[in-house]
This record gives C-alpha cells, sequence and structure tokens, in this order.
C-alpha cells in the first residue's frame, strides 16, 4: 500500500520519497530508504531542532519549554523511581538536554545520546551534560536502570538494530519508556488531512502548526525527518523481536498551543480545537483513533523494581 510521496530533502525537492506501509506489520516507512550519512546531515544545524520543535505541537523555542521538560520530568520520576532511591539512566535523543536536567535534579545518575553535534554543544554550555553521538559510543559496560527515548525511534534507521542494543542495555529490572508520533497513518489524522486540503483557505492562518504536525498542504513536501512510523501492533511486535516485553501502551494526544492558547477564537481555531478535543474524549474511552504512542517495556522475565 503506497501513500502520496510526500517527503523530499531540501536539495532534491522534485525527487520525492515513496510512504509505504507494510501489509504484514502495519508500519509506515520511506521508500526507498536513504542513507546513514544523507539522514545524519540533516540533524546537522541546529536551525532543525527549533524549525521542527516537537513536530510543531509548542510554540517559542526549545528553552521557552523548560517548564514543560521538569513537569515531565517529574511524572516520569514517579512511575520509574522507588522512594528514595533513584538509579542510573540514559536518554536517547537528548537534544539540548534540559529533560535530562531536570531528571539529574531529582537524583538520577543521567547519560545522553544525541546525534547533532549543534545540540551536543548546547547541552554542555546551557546544562552541564557531556552527551555522546550514539549508542556505541557509550561508556563500555554501562547498564541502565531506566531508557527513555521520546520522538526519535521514527527517525532511526535501523529500529532492530536500536532496539536490540537498548534492550541489551537495560539493567535487570529496568524499564525502557518509548514515545513514538501517530500521524499519518491513522483515521484521524487521515480525516484531518483530508480538511486540510478541503479547507485550504480556512485553516491557512494555522498553516505552520499544521505542517508541524505532518498535515500537508497541496504541494507541500517535508524533509524526511520521520522515516518511520509504528502502529500500536508493529510497534509491540518490534519490541518482543529483541526480547522485550510490553507493560504499557497507551495514546498521547497532541494538543498545539496554536489551537489551545488563549487568542482571536477565529472558525480555523474552533474547528481544530473541536477536532482535537474529540480525539481526547475518544482516548479517555480507549478507542485509538490516533495520537502519539507511549510505551512501557521491560526485559521479557524481568519485572519493575516494586514502588
Amino acid at each position: 500500500m503506497a501513500y502520496p510521496a510526500r517527503l523530499a530533502f531540501p536539495e532534491a525537492p522534485a525527487s520525492p520519497l515513496d510512504l509505504r506501509v507494510c501489509g504484514g506489520c502495519g508500519v509506515l516507512f520511506a521508500h526507498p530508504l536513504p542513507s546513514a550519512e544523507r539522514l545524519a546531515a540533516l540533524y546537522q544545524d541546529e536551525g532543525y531542532f527549533e524549525g521542527d520543535f516537537v513536530s510543531g505541537q509548542y510554540e517559542g523555542g526549545y528553552e521557552a519549554s523548560t517548564a514543560r521538560y521538569r513537569a515531565k520530568a517529574q511524572s516520569l520520576d514517579a512511575r520509574l523511581s522507588a522512594p528514595g532511591r533513584r538509579g542510573r539512566l540514559l536518554e536517547v535523543g537528548a537534544a539540548g538536554g534540559l529533560w535530562l536536567s531536570a531528571m539529574k535534579d531529582l537524583g538520577w545518575e543521567v547519560h545522553g545520546v544525541e546525534v547533532s553535534a549543534a545540540l551536543r554543544e548546547r547541552a554542555r554550555t546551557h546544562q552541564g551534560l557531556s552527551l555522546v553521538p550514539s549508542l556505541e559510543a557509550l561508556p563500555e559496560g554501562l547498564r541502565f536502570d531506566a531508557i527513555y527515548m521520546a520522538q526519535t525511534l521514527e527517525h532511526v534507521r535501523d529500529p532492530h538494530q536500536a532496539v536490540s542494543r537498548l534492550a541489551a542495555l537495560l539493567a535487570p529490572g529496568g524499564s525502557l519508556v518509548l514515545e513514538v508520533p501517530g500521524t499519518l497513518n491513522t483515521p484521524f489524522f487521515r480525516l484531518l488531512q483530508c480538511l486540510r486540503l478541503a479547507l485550504a483557505g480556512l485553516l491557512r492562518p494555522w498553516d505552520r502548526a499544521l505542517t508541524g504536525l505532518r498535515l500537508l498542504g497541496p504541494g507541500e513536501t517535508l524533509p524526511p525527518y520521520h522515516i518511520y512510523e509504528y502502529s500500536p501492533g508493529s510497534l509491540r511486535a518490534l519490541l518482543t523481536r529483541h526480547g522485550l516485553k510490553v507493560l504499557e501502551m497507551s495514546r498521547q494526544v497532541p494538543r498545539p498551543d496554536r489551537f489551545f492558547a488563549r487568542g482571536p477564537q477565529d472558525p480555523g481555531r474552533l474547528l481544530m480545537r473541536a477536532m482535537f478535543g474529540g480525539l481526547e474524549a475518544a482516548a479517555r474511552m480507549g478507542l485509538g483513533l490516533g495520537g502519539d504512542l507511549h510505551v512501557v517495556a521491560v526485559r521479557d522475565g524481568d519485572i519493575l523494581p516494586a514502588p
């Protein structure tokens, strides 16, 4: 099954990539798969990160979201740590280190991987963190009580190699926490894509937010940052194949700032607020119509430490 070609490298807009869905597992993937060298070049400019910040969900730059990252750190800390005891933590895709710094302040021993040299330097100068460029660059022999990988797995060219390595890095009883976007290959977002095209004039003031959410206007393409998109079944199959057992899997509905912040209530904003509000209501009822996937997994045979 093929989707319209919507991905293209900035230097080659006339050579878009196809998006296809695997008939066996349901994963959405870019075809042909770009080379590792070409993908790595996309992330070396710090402007990439500010321009595509959290897939268009937040307004303002990275540093302006410190409070969000600290709130997320406190939530995950409560989930992953035992009272008075915190262990060794790895974040894969650590960006400029805001979340990792918040976890360090809570008492974790933190380590981070970030492919972008510009963001590793930002983490060093702004947060005092020393990040490494790859999993292979981590100190040999380290094992982690928790590994956090948010909005990153969809960028990884070889997810099997990555997940296998993450499973090997978990300490006994350790937890792997994943967050991946669910945009293109879900019923809700396919409906939104149709609305985006049909109501292009009405929604024009919100072009930036919609493009960030991968809802593209006529003729638009995006650089191939997301080369995979996982369904619940395909993500579970990937983890299971590499010896991981899924303990929790849920949908997290995006709430783009541009639609939910205070401001003029024009028809386009009201329509998008109603749509995303309906998605939230469906998620509360257990209907997985769309939104990001949140997963907690352990090595098969392990159990989480008692709270």
